[in-house]
């Protein structure tokens, strides 16, 4: 299969380093196809100090957390909600954010607010990204 770029890169003084289309491009056409960097959970509050009620997300495959879910998980290490044992037991999870968050005394996470916990998160998975991902340099 041969992969042609529809873009390259281009430098400018006051807009850096960015990319311009190399070709003419058709609507709906992939222009660049790349796994993120790192993801993670987004609460659903629009502020770190709303009051309003926000839903659980899985941190691993970022889905709604229902309380009456029967599949629903926490783990036994670090105190972080997920939809299922198998999320909870995720190579990712376990080797950063939980790794980190149960070696914590006392299980501090218990008291935050979830926006706060999944920034803590993100930003855990963002140190580890150089560990863990040897594209990043």
């Amino acid at each position: 299969m041969s992969v042609r770029k529809n873009y390259k890169i281009a430098v400018d003084p006051i807009y850096g380093r960015h990319l311009v289309a190399a070709k003419d491009i058709e609507p709906g056409e992939s222009i660049i196809d790349e796994p993120p960097l790192v993801y993670g959970p987004v609460s659903t509050g629009n502020s770190i100090y709303s009051t309003e009620v926000e839903d659980d997300v899985c941190p691993v495959c970022c889905l709604l957390v229902k309380e009456a879910d029967s599949d629903s998980h926490i783990c036994d290490k670090c105190g972080i909600k997920f939809c299922s044992t198998s999320c909870s037991q995720d190579p990712l999870h376990l080797s950063q954010e939980c790794k980190i968050f149960s070696s914590l005394p006392n299980h501090p996470l218990k008291s935050l607010r979830r926006k706060t916990l999944y920034i803590l998160i993100n930003v855990v998975r963002c140190l580890f990204t150089r560990i863990y991902n040897p594209l990043v340099k």
